[in-house]
């Protein structure tokens, strides 16, 4: 993977904020592929998000990058392959929770991917998961992708789902950066045809 070097101070820093902050709100669980068989997407769906002006792009951006966002504690929890790392942040207004997330090969640093749903209608922002501030709003993958996204626009940009499992679509690309592979995935949830929950996840492996 290709990743961008950043200081031992930074480091020491985003372990003291993991040590401080293992009571961070857990993202939902929603089954990943084990396999990428079936139909692939002609198009990566998910390689950054949008906040507002902010872009974070997955598998470049870090945890320390995102500090400007505002104070949010880390959690982390399993280990080796079922490995993850999270930061979560409430939009009260939108009815929705947003996490930003690392995995295995995140190497405790790198933010790989995303995790959103609809919430009920009343549920309030929390010290372990805070108000998303409004300069960082609107909310979106590429292509616009959030919640609230039609199938249709979803047919649109990546083709028919690569599968259709659990009660949610899958969107998987698969191809190569230069010499590196890439895998690109984004997992929905619908509702009267329209996302109320996803996964985004990038990696890039050698």
């Amino acid at each position: 993977m290709r990743m961008n070097r950043f200081t031992a101070a930074v480091v020491v820093v985003i372990v003291v904020v993991m040590r401080s902050a293992v009571a961070a709100v857990p993202p939902p669980m929603i089954s990943t592929l084990d396999t990428l068989n079936g139909t692939r997407a002609p198009v990566q769906p998910a390689t950054s998000l949008s906040l507002g002006s902010t872009n974070v792009a997955f598998e470049t951006s870090t945890f320390a990058d995102i500090s400007i966002i505002g104070s949010a504690p880390i959690g982390q929890h399993g280990d080796a392959a079922g490995f993850e790392m999270w930061v979560c942040y409430t939009l009260s207004n939108e009815k929705q929770r947003l996490w930003l997330t690392s995995g295995e090969l995140g190497g405790h640093e790198y933010i790989d991917g995303a995790v959103a749903q609809l919430l009920p209608s009343g549920t309030p922002a929390t010290t372990d998961c805070p108000e998303l501030p409004s300069r960082y709003r609107p909310v979106h993958l590429d292509f616009g992708v959030w919640i609230g996204t039609l199938i249709q626009e979803l047919t649109r940009h990546f083709g028919q789902p690569t599968q259709c499992r659990d009660g949610s679509l899958y969107f998987a690309y698969s191809g190569k950066d230069g010499e590196y592979d890439v895998t690109d995935t984004l997992i929905v949830r619908l509702v009267n045809n329209r996302v109320v929950a996803l996964r985004a996840n990038h990696i890039t492996t050698n």
